[in-house]
């Protein structure tokens, strides 16, 4: 107990992230017919999570007191508000793919948040490795705890009648499941950093893991490098799965340095382990430019998708990545959360194009080159098709169209219908549901007006 009242009092924000988020769930159950809106609000609280415990952890370290202590964090919590309010524009699959795009970047940030500027010791490594041990300690107590308890409750309705399922209990239960959750995690938060610089402690399951991380990632080099043999002998453009390829390369490598770093900090380190972090680097610049080139040639046939636009930017990231290690040859590596925290926001807001404001714009115009190319547009509007569509053409026009309004919703396509995109709706639909759930429907309204629909239809 003593514990679980310090951290109310250390990160009070956090809880009141996780009390939100547990009311969300709550009326989840009590109020189904609006979904939406409770989801919507689980998934803002939950970016308070590691937002409010990121501004909390770098507060206590500056000795914020008093109103400057409750401040920032007062300010702060216009993120979660802002994105509650702007994920009832965006469509489901919109706000889903930037709900994972802000919060992989607040976590990122809080991984190096309380380390940036601190000279380079083990401490961040122990830090996160413990966030993560009472994270995995605490969610399988609370699975295990929680299916118990809604196993108990749907046995005790069942003996007394009531029409209450497992599945019910567990529903109306994770709201608790939460808040305990999250304070278990609070919890074991030590306050004395500089005991953790000091830490030697090196679990032989890590070790284990970053020997099997190291293996992997030469294997997967080896397969590289005869793929790289391969088109250089065919003359062949790389293909789109060396995007595959590359992204498990860097993942497994950077995940194997990661988790190398108390063995190559600590006393009496392994000279093979500098020479595998340097050499690692220097590799990676050609899997850095083979998957460049192959993303030039996928954004050249098909266009910008918020997909593509991530994997270029992470692409030229570690490209710059690998030139900043050969150059410096730093040895603990809170740069790289650190460095893609800030990322994130720079492709997911500004008055600069973004990864969705790119894709939205890119295959607009795709779908206006195809249109054009079939005579099915005059005037900025869509009209029916001048002759006979080819399956390409027509596959085409199905797949971005549907794309558009599953990703950006009917105000991306308004333009090129009189009425707007809701014209295609026919008497006797049902009325629109928004947010991009009327992908499919609008789809096929748009081929029935282009005179399409019996050919388009599946086999």
């Amino acid at each position: 107990m003593t514990h679980a009242a310090a951290a109310a009092r250390r990160f009070p924000f956090v809880l009141l992230s996780a009390a939100v988020a547990a009311g969300a769930a709550l009326l989840l159950v009590v109020r189904p017919e609006e979904a939406d809106v409770w989801l919507r609000l689980m998934a803002s609280a939950a970016l308070g999570l590691p937002l409010f415990l990121r501004i909390g952890l770098a507060t206590e370290g500056r000795r914020l007191t008093g109103a400057r202590a409750w401040l920032l964090p007062v300010l702060l919590a216009l993120i979660p508000l802002a994105f509650f309010w702007r994920s009832g524009i965006w469509t489901e699959t919109g706000a889903g793919l930037r709900f994972v795009h802000l919060f992989g970047s607040v976590t990122l940030g809080l991984a190096a948040s309380t380390y940036v500027g601190r000279r380079e010791t083990i401490g961040c490594w122990h830090f996160n490795w413990l966030l993560v041990l009472r994270f995995l300690l605490g969610a399988a107590c609370t699975g295990v705890t929680l299916a118990g308890l809604a196993a108990s409750l749907a046995g005790l309705a069942a003996v007394l009648g009531a029409d209450v399922t497992f599945a019910t209990c567990l529903r109306v239960l994770l709201g608790p499941a939460i808040i305990f959750l999250t304070w278990f995690v609070l919890a074991g938060i030590p306050r004395d950093f500089d005991a953790l610089d000091r830490m030697d402690h090196y679990p032989a399951g890590i070790r284990v893991c970053a020997v099997a991380l190291v293996l992997l990632t030469c294997l997967l080099y080896v397969v590289f490098a005869a793929y790289s043999v391969r088109v250089l002998v065919l003359a062949e453009w790389p293909e789109g799965h060396i995007g595959f390829l590359v992204s498990a390369l860097a993942t497994a490598g950077v995940a194997s340095l990661v988790l190398i770093q108390p063995a190559r900090l600590g006393p009496g380190s392994s000279a093979w382990i500098e020479r595998y972090a340097r050499w690692f680097w220097i590799a990676i610049l050609p899997a850095v430019g083979m998957l460049l080139a192959a993303v030039s040639q996928r954004l050249a046939q098909y266009g910008v998708t918020e997909a593509r636009f991530m994997l270029t930017t992470l692409a030229l990231w570690l490209g710059g990545a690998a030139l900043y290690s050969i150059a410096r040859r730093p040895r603990v590596l809170v740069w790289i959360p650190y460095s893609l925290s800030l990322l994130g926001p720079v492709t997911l807001v500004g008055p600069w194009p973004t990864a969705y404001e790119s894709a939205r714009r890119s295959q607009s115009a795709r779908l206006e080159a195809v249109l054009s190319q079939h005579g099915a547009l005059q005037d900025g509007r869509i009209v029916r098709a001048a002759g006979e569509v080819p399956d390409d053409g027509r596959q085409q026009i199905r797949s971005i169209f549907s794309y558009l309004i599953d990703a950006h919703g009917a105000s991306a396509t308004d333009r090129w219908f009189d009425g707007g995109t809701a014209s295609l709706a026919k008497e006797g639909d049902l009325p629109l549901a928004g947010r991009g759930r009327d992908a499919a429907l609008l789809t096929d309204r748009l081929l029935e007006r282009l005179g399409l629909a019996a050919a388009s239809s599946p086999q």
